[in-house]
């Protein structure tokens, strides 16, 4: 936190947890259009996989119903190497939330906030059946 010329604290950091938020919750097949995909011609078998995760997503919801937000993402896989691939980077996305979550709550705790506890949220991915 830092302190303004006003007198108000403001939290500098704030900002930057939510876009290392927002970049990693970007996931889904408009960060990789299949269009682009098919006329770029990627030959990388690393950017391939990345691009091929990405448009598998169909969609993404926000359940709210039990209490704390899952973030819920489904796909259609050609390839069980793509459903694997988005397994982790969901798991990413959650360790992405803990870690975040983690910082607020050390941020407020320093700031003399009277509750550090901070919500944990994970991404998940439900696949059609």
């Amino acid at each position: 936190f830092h302190r303004l010329l006003s007198g108000e604290r403001s939290n500098l950091a704030f900002p930057g947890l939510l876009l290392r938020l927002a970049d990693i919750m970007d996931f889904d097949a408009t960060r990789a259009p299949a269009i682009l995909f098919r006329h770029i011609g990627i030959e990388n078998d690393t950017s391939i996989l990345e691009w091929r995760k990405h448009m598998s997503i169909d969609s993404w919801s926000l359940d709210t119903a039990a209490g704390d937000p899952d973030l819920l993402y489904s796909a259609i896989c050609e390839h069980p190497v793509y459903e694997k691939a988005i397994r982790e980077f969901c798991g990413k996305i959650t360790a992405e939330f803990r870690a975040v979550s983690d910082e607020l709550a050390k941020q407020k705790g320093r700031a003399g906030g009277a509750d550090s506890s901070a919500a944990r949220r994970k991404a998940e991915s439900h696949w059609p059946v």
